[in-house]
């Protein structure tokens, strides 16, 4: 990656192409279905919500500069699912939520607190706050001063 060195001059600033949603993304088929959705937001509540699943959507963006062409080009990136939620009136993205698509009356239910303790990335996270944990008891029984 090529670093800009300033100062430059900008003759034009162009936008690529890239769609702000991703018509290919991962739950393409998803998109326009229900959705169970829990916020991680203190001030949504630890409810769980009603939602339309809008489909993956650009939530950074990057530029590049050509010194040729003394051209800034602003380019999309970062594609996350995102939700608009009824009950709160706001989009929510997938990482700021828990959440799954409804496709039977069996998950027309409430998100717990349960069922995002068996998530595999938040038990690989509880297991190495664990272990940390346990090196830190470890080295304060053992430190340079208890000899």
């Amino acid at each position: 990656m090529n670093k800009i060195e300033y100062p430059i001059t900008v003759n034009k600033i162009s936008y690529s192409k890239e769609k702000t949603y991703s018509p290919t993304g991962w739950r393409k088929d998803s998109i326009g279905k229900f959705v169970a959705i829990r916020s991680v937001h203190e001030e949504d509540g630890n409810d769980t919500h009603l939602g339309l699943y809008l489909g993956e959507f650009a939530v950074s963006l990057g530029v590049t500069y050509s010194p040729e062409e003394k051209e800034l080009e602003v380019t999309r990136g970062m594609y996350n699912p995102a939700i608009f939620v009824f009950d709160l009136n706001k989009v929510l993205f997938g990482y700021e939520s828990w959440w799954g698509v409804i496709d039977s009356e069996e998950k027309l239910r409430k998100i717990t607190n349960q069922d995002i303790e068996n998530v595999w990335y938040v038990k690989a996270l509880k297991q190495l706050q664990e272990l940390d944990e346990k090196k830190e008891d470890s080295s304060e029984q053992t430190g340079p001063d208890k000899g």
